[in-house]
């Protein structure tokens, strides 16, 4: 790629691929390397017009910032197909991924709050963040499928693992010659297991039933560093936040079809799902080393912890539950081509969020943002609809 910042030898990548068969298996392979660098340039304004005229509070921000992260990832991929017979089909996969970067973040405030340009002179605000070389994700895939004379029939079971480490930092430098540094590292395992059976009882009617499971283990710690010297005063407030998150969850189901006629087709249907999860957190303050008194709103946000014992108390949570979900579907075929359905169902949101359990983290992972922090709750419940 090219573009007005960054050009070929930045933003490259290539991919091979591989392929073996015979009669009774198939082998394939594929290997990836991928180079991204990204340029960012841009600004923020934020105050309020008021008489025509530009009025600054508390909230408000005027400053330009420009980043530029180099990303590099690769990916390894051996798979097979084997036929054990006519019958029976095993699918085998391994993928092996490999990603870091490196991120640098420039800021140019001229406003900050209701201090501006005739108060102080701009001030610049440097930062880097990036992942470890280290940082690795595994998956390991394998299926087995029975087929019989009648192709309505089927037997299937299936395993996939994913395992991965995540090992990231992030470094501002309020003062140049003693920066602050965050590191996080995340630790992560899943397993789903999925058995399936369907078979038809008569030409009218059939019957599919199974089960899965996942299970999750995953496992956060963040080292976090935090100094300032407002005025005279200088502080510093360093210590190690810890998140263990472990769910289990056991689905079973069962579905039933009946063709009633040409027409109408009916198809109810059950799943029932025993959820068990546990969620830990601690923060460790390191008192060693901390002194004065914190600005930072990270280290606020946590001392209301301590002080309101949300911290000590309320860890390890367990939770355990029951949940069904009955579902309900009527087919009508007008044509052989087209058909009008009706259903009715139960469904479950659970909150888990896009990045590593963000909304039940419960601390924020932006410690270097003093004007938005995001927090999860451990003990959000799922979402049911219907």
């Amino acid at each position: 790629k090219h573009n007005a910042f960054n050009s070929f030898q930045d933003m490259n990548g290539f991919t091979i691929y591989s392929n073996y068969q015979q009669e009774k298996y198939n082998l394939y392979s594929s290997l990836s390397f991928n180079n991204r660098m990204r340029t960012q340039e841009g600004f923020r304004r934020t105050y309020n017009m008021i008489n025509e005229g530009k009025t600054y509070f508390d909230d408000s921000y005027d400053y330009d910032f420009d980043s530029e992260t180099d990303a590099f990832g690769n990916s390894i991929t051996f798979g097979a197909d084997y036929s054990i017979n006519e019958k029976l089909q095993l699918n085998v996969e391994g993928i092996y991924k490999n990603h870091y970067k490196e991120k640098a973040n420039n800021q140019l405030y001229f406003q900050e709050g209701t201090v501006g340009p005739l108060d102080f002179p701009p001030t610049h605000d440097l930062s880097k963040e990036g992942a470890d070389k280290n940082n690795y994700h595994g998956e390991l895939f394998m299926e087995l499928e029975q087929s019989f004379e009648n192709p309505d029939k089927k037997l299937s079971f299936s395993m996939a693992k994913d395992f991965g480490v995540d090992s990231e930092y992030e470094t501002i430098y309020n003062d140049p010659m003693d920066p602050d540094t965050t590191f996080i590292d995340e630790d992560e395992n899943t397993i789903e297991v999925d058995i399936n059976y369907k078979s038809p009882i008569n030409d009218k009617s059939n019957l599919e039933i199974g089960y899965d499971g996942r299970f999750t283990d995953s496992k956060e710690n963040m080292d976090f560093q935090l100094s300032g010297d407002e005025g005279n005063d200088g502080w510093i407030y360093n210590g190690l936040n810890q998140f263990n998150y472990i769910r289990n969850i056991h689905g079973f189901f069962a579905e039933y079809q009946l063709e009633l006629n040409e027409k109408i087709t009916l198809k109810p249907s059950l799943r029932i799902e025993q959820v068990k999860k546990t969620i830990d957190f601690s923060t460790i303050l390191d008192e060693n080393v901390n002194e004065g008194e914190p600005q930072s709103t990270y280290a606020k946000f946590l001392n209301t912890n301590f002080e309101e014992g949300n911290i000590e108390d309320d860890y390890p949570i367990d939770i355990n539950e029951t949940n069904y979900f009955p579902n309900f579907n009527l087919i009508y075929n007008i044509t052989d081509k087209k058909n009008l359905q009706f259903s009715i169902s139960k469904r479950i949101e659970r909150p888990e969020g896009t990045h590593h359990w963000g909304q039940l983290r419960p601390f924020p992972r932006n410690v270097y943002n003093d004007s938005f922090i995001f927090k999860g709750e451990p003990r959000l419940k799922p979402e049911f609809s219907t």
